[in-house]
């Protein structure tokens, strides 16, 4: 997957920027040599380039977090703030669930780079939880928050919960998801619940759902292939982090909890034949060439989208029970 999505991520790029029709080609076959030479590497040179790939993307995202969460708060000395009673644990989910992908990505290039699964998931298991460390450094120097020992928990439970599949079954059987939609609170608090979509998606508790999806087909659960059992949890009624606030503001939390089922598509197609059956004749022959010429290429994007897909999602059927 890691291999495939930075070889469909160039392709686009080149695509979309291409002077000339054959530059898809030539890039594409460019990547191909770059890959094959990167792979000829001693395994501690491929290493080296994983590791520094992975420093620049989570130092962006680290600029970016900052940028969304902190820069309207004051600093000051570095201190702890108890704040498991608030926003119904939401958040501790959510640390939880991006320390498991951490682990998960970072695994999983380190095995791209040429480590044995045992010895990836021996430096790259817990990755996620030491990545997320620093998020508890800023909160403690931030005025309006503070360390807090639960997300630390929360974050090595994460990372916990994927090495323990890795070494149980080798690879992912339950799969932790996530899902946004926006709420009405947002717009009672956006300081603190986010302004806009690109905030709210992170900072808005009373739109996120957390989804545990059991894939059904590595269990004996054969009658439902290839539908998946899915549980989730979620909170609302909250513009204040802790109980007593909300209540006292008119706000009486809750909580949600979810059984869903979902379907998983099958994202092959056969483009030319779409085409042919929904454009006129004119207009199907040329998107038939184009496929024809490109077909490799979009179906490795939408296969990779299908994995990401597995990092958020929805069941298809679903039922709560409101506590």
């Amino acid at each position: 997957m890691f291999k495939k999505l930075v070889i469909t991520t160039c392709k686009i790029v080149m695509q979309l920027t291409k002077p000339k029709q054959n530059l898809l080609e030539n890039s594409h076959e460019l990547l191909l040599r770059s890959e094959s030479k990167f792979l000829q590497l001693a395994v501690n040179q491929k290493v080296k380039i994983v590791i520094g790939v992975i420093a620049i993307g989570y130092f962006a995202g680290l600029g970016l977090l900052s940028f969304l969460w902190y820069r309207h708060q004051n600093r000051g000395r570095f201190h702890f703030f108890n704040d498991n009673p608030e926003w119904q644990q939401m958040d501790k989910f959510g640390h939880a669930y991006t320390s498991f992908y951490l682990s998960f990505f970072i695994y999983r290039a380190l095995c791209y780079a040429g480590l044995e699964p045992k010895v990836a998931l021996k430096y790259g298991g817990f990755s996620g939880a030491l990545l997320m460390t620093p998020i508890e450094i800023l909160d403690g120097f931030s005025e309006g928050y503070g360390a807090s020992w639960g997300d630390e928990l929360a974050n090595f439970a994460g990372s916990a919960f994927f090495v323990w599949q890795q070494k149980q079954w080798g690879t992912i059987k339950l799969q932790p998801q996530f899902f946004f939609n926006p709420s009405k609170f947002a717009k009672l608090r956006p300081e603190l619940l986010g302004k806009n979509l690109s905030e709210q998606w992170l900072k808005d508790y009373n739109g996120q759902i957390y989804w545990l999806k059991f894939n059904t087909n590595a269990f004996p659960f054969r009658l439902l292939f290839p539908f998946k059992l899915m549980l989730g949890y979620g909170a609302g009624n909250m513009i204040y982090g802790r109980p007593e606030q909300n209540i006292a503001a008119g706000f009486k939390p809750y909580r949600e909890f979810y059984f869903g089922i979902d379907y998983e598509l099958d994202y092959q197609v056969d483009y030319e034949v779409v085409a042919e059956k929904i454009l006129p004749e004119k207009v199907s022959m040329k998107i038939g060439k184009f496929f024809q010429r490109d077909a490799t290429t979009i179906n490795i994007l939408l296969q990779t989208i299908k994995k990401l897909k597995k990092m958020v999602g929805f069941p298809i059927v679903w039922w709560k029970i409101r506590s």
